[in-house]
């Protein structure tokens, strides 16, 4: 059963819509979420709170609704394609480095998750770590 959820899952993933809202943003009519994609994702760097509180107090195309995503989340616009890893098309600002996710690392308090589009790596880092930030908020 498990594996199942895991192929469907995966296929909702590769049919994502992207559609360019406006030049600094993108939004995915598929999983309902608008992402940042200003080149403040290229050079702000914040620890995890830093990152949390970034997100929180964003104003960007007049929405005040911004949050840091899931790594579920994140990983919805994640791609390989050809053995490469990278992003979904349409998301012009990207950097090299760690993005933060709001998921903390369960059983270590000091780690929440975070995600290179670049390299591929899923994993922990701890959270004073000077991650950089992409801000997403769901939409009707």
């Amino acid at each position: 059963m498990r594996w199942i959820f895991l192929v469907i899952m995966g296929f909702g993933i590769l049919n994502a819509q992207i559609v360019k809202t406006s030049k600094n943003t993108i939004t995915d009519t598929t999983t309902k979420l608008q992402w940042q994609d200003s080149n403040d994702v290229k050079t702000i760097t914040r620890d995890w709170k830093g990152a949390i509180k970034y997100c929180k107090n964003l104003t960007l195309n007049g929405h005040h609704d911004w949050r840091l995503p899931t790594i579920k989340e994140m990983k919805s616009i994640k791609l390989y394609k050809d053995g490469i890893p990278g992003m979904v098309d349409g998301f012009k600002n990207n950097t090299y480095g760690a993005y933060w996710s709001s998921t903390p690392y369960k059983g270590y308090p000091k780690f929440a998750w975070g995600l290179n589009y670049y390299s591929g790596f899923v994993g922990y880092v701890i959270k004073s770590y000077k991650g950089h930030v992409r801000c997403v908020r769901s939409v009707k």
